[in-house]
């Protein structure tokens, strides 16, 4: 339990954990995991490190300023663990499957970008009203924003590439890893107002922009984020992002004796860092990838493979590509990257427009030593000079494992020659909160190196430059000294004495950057003004002061947040109340870099401040009548709770950590740990009654953990394992054969129900374990892997069955025949069969059993409208239909709805963008479907708002068998409505009890008031 509203402190092995955690030298690197042999979870964190995590998160350091942090290594592994390699069949497949869906749903898509005056702006009107289509609930702003301290900042999405249209600097694109491109036309405005512009392209993760500067209404991306998201496709747009053109594969081929093949290697792009256009050549572009740098000479129809040159025959990670200038109409390139055999970076030059190049390593006066090797190698270009072997370029040097900076290089010669510049810190930090003076040195990467770089210099001046790391940016305004001098200028956490020079507090800019815009606009009385417009895990950051010489403080250099508007945020699950308990205002949720976000209120719908810092995951409103309890997590099963009856759960102070390792800090199972739980998964009992108390679950690797009640309340309990962990079998406590627990589902309608996807493809359930029920009574049955006999030999084959687990549902009516937990239905995330060969559209990966798990059965659809054969995130049954014929899918391309059990589908509502849906949540009533999304925040839809009835509803509006008040309170507020109704509340067809007209009238409230106290 917590003891009153205060947590139990940490002891002095958490407080030490804790501030190694804090120290940036520290975060996770690629020693910290083990290969497991398993294909379908490769990486596992070493299980000691895994409780250094966990301790490291729960500490008090006693500081004035704490806060989360997220840890982008773990992150990565992790995702790779449960999504698997993202192969390129399966990147095709979603290439193809979104341009066939993009046509066929096309009148439902969100509208485009309209071309007037040859410019394009959005269309005039709007979709239709609230009710009959997708709203987007935002994030589209924040009043303040906690992670120890308040902050009063806004943020969005992680941008991957800054624009800006060089005839008219109030144009400006951001590009960003999840929610697609943005375009706003009024920039230097205090709030800018912002449009997606990439709705319909169906990958939403931007790795690479570029803008052709010759022709600004010419843009191009690259598909596929350097962490996230993987795709490897180009697409271009020539009327500034009305319409794109259809996607195309960057591929080429590295040549014989690399890697100590024989033949030629053909190799498929995944994910992109760099692109960029030849300022005199619109139909030369260059793209830095993961597996090499790619040459278009036909404005970006075909691509080549430009294979560099590098000791050991080797392909290439290709980081930055910056244009130094043209010699007789040939440009000049410099490109950065690492051998991808030995993960040294390095630097290579062309002379003839990127059709060759050479290395700037271990030749004379070429990249300087770095003690222990470098790494990744970011790089930057002033303006192009009339002879290029005078443009300047400066470049940001990580570490060989990528765990630090450790040198700044210049070039004066075009990237020919290099020196260090590395220079001086003039401003350091002055205290040391956790462990070290993180803003001491010129290592503004710290331990994310690999992660974390941008560089950019001013285009009208090369003694300027701006670089970004982690926690701090620093800039120079001698870049051209033998000695140049660097400055802090912003700060991650200022509030507290870490953001404190001798000069005052930095400015704000959130942690992590990764792209640096540097361009000239102009003020009010028409003087130029050199705007830095930064990219990091927080959004968009511009000062326009950046260069003021002198002191620096927070009122000298100071940092606008144009985030308003921006709907990216990479949301992983929603909690939310419900229309039944009179709660469906409450919605909050854990996004990916952004912590924790909680609705303001319903005043401000698309308003979400920051409660808890870091990375946020599971989020669950646990609740019954009278009783409610908020639930958010970071990484690794690590909780957080807030009581809403008595605090206010929109306050950063008010959120607590508890978990099961809070009670059971070495757990029970033999071998338990959380090493594969960087996720955190939470799932509220929502068949809770006022008997039963509130209700959440959540697992470790091997257990899955229950907490009754309200963990505020005087003599509340601690967190239960559901099983007995002295039975070995199947039925006991603990994940069986070697697997691990991957996420979990409840039951909406029926207490008892509770399923977990285990690695190796299969799942467990237990259908005697109400919130009454003893934890130890609890029995689980394990299911075979998921798969279908689809060729009739009697077995299911490797190539017809599948592992990655995601999901599991149940359906809220009985079934005829059956018993509790015989029927439910599951999905993959899986992006290949076991074999290894793609998924069968036959197969697909939504599967039904009704026998517990002892035979599947493929729910893609009849035949006659499918569901799209791609990775499924979430499936969820709608609770309202006690026929169990509506189910929920989200996966890669929004949301799709079946209403006759799975035999045909479609893509749901209008206004979804096509983008990733991670968690669904359909209200008991089935009046809303909320879903998070990864890069596009919180939608939700009234189904019921338009559907008319088709036969009398029976006035039980919360579907708790009994007509009460709530029932009445309903059906009074909805009197007058109807489908045509475009305002809350909203038309509900169970609450139209008589007559033949679809509305709402005083006849159906009679009938309502005639039932109170009796059954629908």
């Amino acid at each position: 339990m917590i003891a009153g509203v205060s947590v139990t402190a940490a002891g002095a092995g958490g407080v030490a954990a804790y501030n190694q955690w804090r120290n940036p030298a520290v975060r996770a690197q690629p020693t910290d995991f083990e290969k497991t042999g398993d294909a379908e979870m490769p990486f596992r964190l070493k299980p000691n490190l895994a409780k250094l995590r966990l301790e490291a998160i729960r500490g008090e350091t006693g500081e004035s300023e704490k806060g989360e942090w997220d840890d982008a290594r773990m992150r990565q592994m992790a995702m790779r663990n449960y999504y698997g390699e993202q192969t390129a069949p399966l990147r095709q497949q979603l290439v193809r499957t979104a341009a066939q869906e993009a046509l066929r749903w096309k009148s439902t898509l969100p509208a485009a970008l309209r071309q007037r005056n040859g410019v394009a702006e959005p269309v005039a009107g709007a979709l239709a009203g609230p009710g009959k289509a997708w709203v987007n609930l935002g994030p589209t702003d924040a009043n303040y924003e906690s992670n120890g301290v308040e902050y009063l900042q806004v943020d969005s999405g992680r941008p991957t590439g800054i624009e800006v249209d060089p005839t008219n600097p109030d144009i400006v694109y951001s590009a960003t890893s999840g929610g697609g491109l943005w375009k706003t036309f009024n920039f230097g405005a205090k709030n800018p107002t912002w449009y997606p512009v990439t709705e319909g392209i169906g990958n939403l993760a931007i790795g690479a922009l570029a803008m052709d500067h010759a022709n600004p209404q010419v843009l191009f991306l690259g598909l596929g984020d350097a962490f996230d998201t993987a795709g490897g496709q180009v697409i271009k747009t020539t009327n500034g992002g009305s319409t794109w053109s259809a996607p195309v594969q960057v591929s080429g081929q590295y040549p014989a004796g690399t890697l100590g093949y024989t033949t030629p290697i053909p190799v498929d792009a995944a994910r992109f860092r760099s692109l960029a256009v030849d300022p005199a050549n619109s139909n030369l572009v260059l793209a830095g990838t993961d597996i090499g740098l790619f040459r278009s000479t036909d404005a970006g129809a075909t691509w080549a493979l430009v294979d560099l040159p590098n000791a050991s025959p080797s392909a290439e990670e290709v980081w930055s590509v910056a244009y130094t200038g043209q010699v007789g109409g040939v440009s000049r390139w410099v490109v950065s990257g690492v051998d991808l055999g030995t993960g040294v970076g390095d630097i290579w030059l062309s002379t003839d427009a990127g059709a060759s190049f050479t290395s700037r390593s271990n030749v004379a006066g070429g990249v300087p030593a770095v003690t222990g090797g470098a790494g990744r190698i970011d790089v930057a270009a002033g303006s192009a000079k009339a002879d290029p072997a005078t443009t300047v370029l400066y470049a940001q040097v990580a570490s060989l494992p990528g765990d630090a900076g450790v040198d700044i290089w210049r070039s004066t010669d075009g990237g020919q020659t290099w020196v260090s510049a590395w220079g001086t810190l003039r401003n350091p930090t002055l205290v040391t909160p956790w462990g070290s003076n993180y803003c001491d040195t010129q290592d503004v990467q710290h331990g994310q190196a690999w992660y974390n770089q941008a560089i950019a210099v001013d285009p009208r001046d090369d003694k300027r430059v701006v670089m970004g790391g982690n926690y701090c940016s620093i800039r120079t305004l001698d870049g051209l000294a033998a000695s140049p001098v660097w400055e802090n200028i912003s700060h991650w956490l200022p509030a507290g004495a870490g953001g404190t020079t001798a000069e005052g507090r930095l400015a704000y800019v959130h942690a992590d950057w990764h792209t640096i815009r540097i361009a000239t606009s102009k003020n009010v009385f028409g003087t130029p003004v050199t705007m830095v417009i930064a990219g990091t895990d927080g959004g968009l950051f511009v000062s326009r002061d950046a260069f003021t010489p002198g002191p620096i403080d927070d009122t000298t250099v100071t940092w606008d947040f144009p985030n308003r508007g921006i709907v990216s945020h990479l949301f992983y699950n929603l909690g939310t109340g419900d229309t039944a308990m009179g709660t469906q205002a409450v919605v909050f949720g854990g996004l990916q870099d952004n912590g924790t976000r909680f609705r303001d209120s319903a005043s401000q719908p698309t308003t979400f401040n920051q409660v808890v810092g870091g990375d946020g995951f599971g989020a669950a409103v646990a609740e019954t009548p009278g009783d409610s309890v908020y639930w958010g997590s970071l990484y690794y099963t690590s909780s957080t709770v807030c009581d809403p009856d008595h605090s206010d759960c929109n306050r950063g102070e008010n959120w607590y950590y508890y978990g099961p390792t809070d009670d059971y800090p070495s757990l029970i199972c033999p071998g338990d740990n959380v090493a594969n739980q960087f996720i955190t998964r939470l799932q509220p009992a929502r068949a809770a009654t006022a008997a039963t108390g509130p209700g959440v679950y959540t697992v470790t690797d091997l257990g899955v953990w229950r907490y009754r009640g309200d963990p505020f309340a005087a003599g509340a309990g601690s967190w239960e394992m559901l099983g007995n962990p002295a039975d070995t079998t199947t039925a006991g406590a603990c994940a069986p054969g070697g697997a691990v627990n991957r996420n979990l589902g409840v039951a909406a309608t029926q207490d008892g129900l509770i399923g977990v996807a285990l690695s190796g493809g299969r799942f467990r359930v237990t259908s005697n374990c109400t919130l009454t029920t003893p934890a130890s009574q609890c029995t689980w049955t394990r299911t075979n892997p998921m798969g279908a006999d689809l060729n009739g030999n009697g077995t299911v084959d490797a190539s017809e069955r599948m592992t990655s687990t995601s999901s599991i549902d149940f359906p809220p009516g009985p079934v005829a025949g059956k018993q509790p937990g015989d029927v439910f239905v599951v999905a993959s995330v899986t992006p290949s069969t076991a074999d290894g060969a793609p998924v069968p559209d036959a197969l697909g990966r939504l599967f039904i059993t009704e026998n517990r798990g002892a035979t599947w059965r493929p729910l893609k659809g009849n035949g006659t409208s499918d569901l799209p054969n791609l990775p499924i995130d979430v499936v969820r049954y709608d609770p309202s239909d006690l026929s169990n014929q509506t189910l929920y899918v989200g996966n890669a391309l929004g949301v799709y709805r079946t209403t006759d059990g799975g035999q045909t589908w479609e893509r749901f509502g209008q206004g979804l963008p096509m983008v990733s849906v991670r968690d669904i949540v359909v209200s008991k009533t089935g009046s809303f479907v909320r879903v998070a999304t990864f890069g596009r925040g919180l939608w939700e839809i009234y189904p019921s708002a338009t559907a008319e009835k088709g036969v009398n509803g029976n006035g039980d509006f919360d579907r708790n068998l009994v007509i009460d008040f709530n029932d009445v309170l309903a059906a009074a507020n909805r009197t007058g409505t109807s489908p045509a109704t475009t305002s809350q509340p909203y038309y509900d067809w169970n609450m139209d009890l008589t007559g033949t007209v679809n509305g709402i009238d005083d006849a159906d409230l009679a009938a309502v008031l005639t039932h109170v106290g009796g059954r629908p």
